[in-house]
């Protein structure tokens, strides 16, 4: 691919574009996007051209002869983004950058929060562009929270000195400062070959909301804090009652939100998304004969490798078809019509007949929490539920 030269930026005057523009100007022909004729104290080697960005007409005459898009829209901006690509591939852009940054919505974590469901939308028209010979191709650039924007405006108030702890506030994230990520934006312009069509991940450090306690206390001294310890356990509890209750809002699904892997079974009755009303496709459901964890252990290990998974929930239900058959009857089947020489692999073979649902839990709980491969704070957050199909009711298995 050839060098990239002209860089539009969208979003320039929102928290990050500032940041974004600082970066590119040196390095690249800017043409800032606003909806304004002229911006204030601008770099007088940086072009703005103003568009209607419900104007197709206007998008693409402003994007005709650049390289690259940046957008850098905020949240309640992100309904033009589309607009934004469309007009990208009808002026022959050849590389657009989403207003993604944040948090890694690759993860299937961040995938279940609707207000992700803008990103998620254009990250799916983008993979569809690339992949039909428009001739634009894409970044996704993740960079956890900001870090220096959001010591500021949320991670903790400082000058109130209060702050708020998930789970003791030991869990390591990663996190980015403003200037990091406008460089990142400048390495993948500058590097549009190795960039092309993929996600990048950065970040300035890796810390923990106790370590960043801890340096605002060493700054602004250690009295006087107001420290609130909230537990995602507690969390999940109090939504499971809301549940009950037949309450299906958004705050109620918030406390399940870390449960990222479902392991549930394949009995079409059984189908987590409608009685946690999700769509299907925003959370991770694993699926087998009697919702086994044993027959997921593969796939669960692939994802707290790549995202580091909160927890793990095992949804199994009454009536379920693995209390009818027993390992033994299915193997007499299958001998019945394959070579004996297999026989011996039939033996081994695990098939998920159970005797009763709650001891099936148990059992698979007891499992997980003795499984080698398995972290130990993944095991911790290890739950099993069972599902009424009759009453729809959905009872904690305590284990």
């Amino acid at each position: 691919m050839s060098l990239i030269k002209k860089v539009a930026l969208a979003g320039a005057g929102g928290n990050l574009g500032p940041a974004i523009l600082e970066q590119l100007k040196n390095f690249f022909e800017v043409t800032v996007l606003s909806r304004h004729a002229s911006i204030p104290n601008l770099s007088p080697s940086v072009r703005v051209r103003q568009v209607d960005y419900d104007s197709m007409d206007s998008l693409v005459s402003a994007l005709r002869g650049q390289d690259a898009v940046v957008s850098a829209l905020g949240t309640l901006a992100l309904g033009s983004q589309l607009a934004l690509v469309d007009a990208a591939v009808a002026a022959g852009v050849r590389r657009f950058i989403p207003s993604e940054f944040g948090s890694d919505t690759t993860n299937p974590k961040c995938a279940t929060l609707p207000v992700f469901h803008d990103k998620l939308a254009t990250q799916k028209v983008l993979r569809t562009k690339a992949a039909t010979g428009t001739g634009l191709t894409y970044t996704v650039i993740c960079t956890g929270p900001f870090l220096d924007w959001g010591l500021l405006r949320g991670f903790m108030n400082i000058k109130q000195k209060a702050v708020s702890l998930y789970d003791g506030g030991d869990r390591p994230f990663s996190t980015t400062t403003l200037p990091t990520i406008g460089r990142a934006v400048r390495e993948v312009l500058m590097r549009p070959a190795e960039t092309e069509n993929r996600v990048v991940k950065v970040h300035s450090v890796v810390t923990t909301q106790s370590k960043l306690l801890e340096m605002a206390q060493k700054a602004v001294g250690p009295d006087g804090w107001t420290v609130k310890k909230l537990s995602i356990e507690a969390m999940l509890e109090s939504s499971w009652a809301d549940i009950k209750q037949g309450k299906h809002n958004l705050q109620t699904m918030l406390g399940f939100i870390v449960a990222a892997s479902w392991v549930t079974c394949c009995d079409p009755r059984c189908v987590p998304e409608q009685f946690f009303n999700i769509k299907a496709g925003e959370v991770v459901v694993h699926r087998n004969s009697g919702g086994n964890i044993r027959y997921a252990l593969r796939d669960i290990l692939t994802l707290d490798s790549l995202y580091r998974l909160d927890e793990i929930a095992i949804v199994q239900h009454t009536d379920c078809g693995t209390l009818r058959f027993t390992d033994e009857q299915i193997r007499r089947s299958l001998k019945e019509r394959v070579a004996e020489e297999h026989w011996a692999d039939i033996d081994t073979m695990d098939f998920g007949a159970n005797t009763d649902i709650v001891e099936s839990i148990t059992r698979d709980l007891k499992w997980v929490r003795e499984h080698p491969l398995i972290r130990d704070g993944l095991k911790q957050g290890t739950q099993g539920f069972v599902y009424d199909l009759k009453s729809g009711k959905v009872e904690r298995v305590n284990a």
